[in-house]
């Protein structure tokens, strides 16, 4: 059995929340006994001080608690997370217990529930004091101190008519009878910490160290591959979809956060950054995130075990005593040769590769004195786009002849997005070329497979199609272009960002709910899976057709009627005419740019119509060239505007396909002509559409 002394403030909240933090320790781990000291702080002894003050000082409530945990006093403190200081540049470990309380605030009346015309109100904070100021614009504000049955005594004897305070700590000390209306955290944003509790430590107490790896959740170390679909394994897509926070590098494809419905940032290094600064912000970052509890993920391009500093982030884990688990990821030389017809190896003239870095750790060119140079193989450099020349130098001092094939390639295919040559030209030509970075140098004879294995079968036989629009759509017209023979180009001109599910509220009084696409259906299973929502409970669905219809099986839902003509029009039409909405409540769950007439077609028609919008489509920062394209296909009125608003010369004598009347409408009230229009609106016919015209146009 292990003592370990436990410091709290000598509140009763402290004291209560701290014995119920130390039951729970104590569930967890059977052979530990804790015992709980009590100490004033700064913030205990002095009354007078508002909280609203802008110059308390961050250690106002851990002043004390502090030094007792740096002598040894205690082994460890107790804390309101929200009143926790900054500790980065403090020798103080700490970590958030896993057990959470309610983070909202509420109000609370006197016993008598009598509000006077112009109420006095007592707050303790900033964000409050604005709410109030909103909600009663003639109430008086009384910055009251204290703890909370202190304030609950004021407020009863009539010192004040209302209070603001934390759900939490009315629970912890059983009063939670008291809360007379619960505020939502978007009328009135509470600190972002406020329910948890914190505990710190010295990092010198090992046991207090085995503690919090044992309670924090393990951070997964992921490889993104390209990004793109088929490159990351389940593992990956699992993390994310777990994940309250997904660290990502900058090189790859959006696509694979499609997985990651919580926040995401951006700590990717580009070639112009202080590597070494930004490293250290991304473990600071890492280590802040996980003990506050948080699911992390630390999403890698390519590889995490390929020229992706994952040594540095795993020795500064271990160093701080952190669980981790690394997930590989397919490196962006594995997938991206196969889209360009290259082979990595051939039993007949391909037997071995070499894969390096172009750049050393500081900053300088590779010394490829010590590089293999195979004679029947190749080699790969990344991070090499800046140093081609003199690579190519070096190589040909090696002895390589300067007629040794080489080539520069881009993730996506196409030609547009590989330069080849040889030792001799190919900087020249690179230089020439419209291709920046990433890209991969590659080295030897497998440069010379032009297209040697790119798939030539199929209808449409090697044409390059653009799709514009959302990842989702993307992904679908992709699948058929690569199955028909052509060559896929993908445009991402926006995301769709989840709103908040609002419309859930209204699931239990509707009887139809009427999905106007598939990125509405997965909207809609998502925030099913989100809150919990059990399937027997929904009500009858409509879809606009079975791309839809696909999306709900996924969830075990099945569409109770579909359009038989694909749009929207149509569904509300056919519902009308069977006479299935009558006397129903009707909800229509769509995009906010959605131009669907659903809902002007069957308000007549139903008792009660609601819509909302599930999801809003937000532009994407542009390609500062629209790759080169065969065929554009557009799926939406939005995708077709935004690819207008910014690329309409590319429109010029290039054929265009529409996946249905009203994307068509929108193209040609902006005076453009519509080649390709499939009579089933579908992303599948669409391109099958294509294919026909390809093999029997006359």
């Amino acid at each position: 059995m292990k003592t370990l002394k436990i410091g709290a403030r000598g509140s009763a909240l402290s004291v209560a929340q701290t014995k119920q933090s130390i039951a729970q320790i104590e569930e967890v781990f059977p052979e530990l006994k804790c015992e709980l000291v009590t100490f004033s702080t700064a913030g205990d002894t002095d009354k007078t001080t508002s909280l609203t003050a802008k110059n308390i000082p961050d250690n106002f409530f851990s002043d004390t608690l502090d030094k007792a945990v740096l002598s040894g006093e205690i082994d460890a403190a107790v804390h309101s997370a929200k009143d926790l200081p900054d500790y980065s540049t403090k020798e103080i470990e700490w970590f958030y217990l896993p057990w959470r309380e309610d983070q909202r605030d509420c109000i609370i009346f006197r016993k008598d529930n009598v509000i006077p015309t112009n109420p006095k109100i007592g707050i303790s904070s900033r964000n409050r004091d604005k709410y109030v100021k909103e909600k009663w614009p003639d109430g008086k504000h009384i910055a009251i101190r204290g703890d909370i049955e202190n304030r609950i005594t004021q407020l009863d004897r009539g010192e004040v008519d209302i209070l603001i305070l934390a759900v939490a700590g009315l629970n912890r000390l059983g009063l939670g009878d008291r809360i007379s209306e619960i505020i939502s955290c978007e009328e009135l944003p509470t600190h972002i910490d406020q329910g948890k509790i914190a505990v710190t430590f010295n990092p010198s107490n090992n046991d207090l160290m085995m503690i919090r790896m044992m309670l924090l959740e393990t951070i997964h170390i992921c490889g993104a591959g390209t990004g793109r679909d088929g490159n990351y394994t389940h593992a990956t897509s699992e993390a994310l979809s777990h994940a309250d926070l997904c660290l990502r590098d900058t090189l790859m494809n959006d696509e694979v956060l499609d997985h990651c419905h919580g926040s995401i940032k951006s700590v990717g290094k580009r070639y112009h950054d202080n590597a070494s600064d930004i490293q250290t912000s991304i473990h600071e970052k890492m280590l802040h995130a996980i003990c506050a509890g948080e699911k992390v993920v630390r999403l890698k391009g390519g590889d995490p075990a390929l020229f992706g500093r994952l040594t540095e982030e795993l020795e500064f884990l271990n160093k701080n005593k952190l669980p981790w688990k690394v997930h590989p990821g397919i490196p962006w030389f594995c997938s991206a040769t196969l889209k360009h017809g290259i082979m990595i190896t051939s039993r007949k003239d391909i037997r071995q590769f070499t894969v390096s870095t172009g750049t050393q750790a500081d900053g300088t060119t590779i010394d490829c004195e010590d590089l293999a140079t195979p004679l029947n193989g190749s080699m790969y450099f990344y991070m090499a786009t800046r140093k081609i020349e003199t690579i190519c130098q070096k190589l040909i001092k090696q002895g390589l002849s300067k007629h040794t094939p080489t080539a520069i390639f881009r993730e996506d295919g196409g030609e547009g997005n590989i330069v080849r040559g040889n030792l001799e030209n190919i900087q020249d030509k690179f230089e020439k070329s419209t291709m920046n970075a990433p890209a991969i140098f590659l080295v030897g004879s497998a440069a010379e497979q032009k297209n040697s294995y790119l798939p030539t079968y199929g209808p449409l036989n090697g044409l390059r199609i653009l799709s514009c629009g959302s990842p989702l759509t993307q992904k679908r017209l992709n699948a058929e272009i690569s199955k028909l023979g052509g060559q896929p180009i993908s445009l991402p001109l926006f995301k769709l960002q989840k709103r908040k599910a609002i419309w859930l509220d209204e699931l239990s009084n509707t009887d139809w709910i009427i999905l106007s696409s598939a990125s509405a259906a997965s909207f809609f299973i998502e925030s099913l899976k989100i809150h919990k929502v059990d399937i027997r409970d929904c009500p009858c669905i409509a879809t606009t057709g079975p791309s839809a219809s696909r999306e709900l099986l996924k969830y075990g839902l099945h569409s109770d009627y579909e359009a038989k003509e694909y749009s929207s029009r149509s569904l509300a039409q056919e519902l009308i005419e069977a006479k299935l909405l009558k006397d129903s409540n009707v909800l229509i769950l769509n995009s906010s740019l959605s131009q669907s007439p659903l809902s002007e077609l069957l308000t007549p028609h139903c008792k009660i119509l609601n819509k909302f919008h599930l999801y809003d489509n937000l532009e994407l920062p542009l390609y500062e060239e629209c790759p080169d394209f065969d065929i554009v296909t557009f799926c939406s009125p939005s995708a077709f505007n935004v690819f207008n608003k910014h690329y309409s010369h590319h429109l010029k004598n290039k054929k265009v396909g529409s996946i249905g009347p009203v994307t068509t409408a929108a193209i040609k009230e902006k005076g453009y002509k519509v080649d390709i229009e499939p009579k089933v609106y579908d992303t599948i016919h669409l391109i099958r559409s294509i294919a026909s015209r390809v093999l029997w146009s006359t």
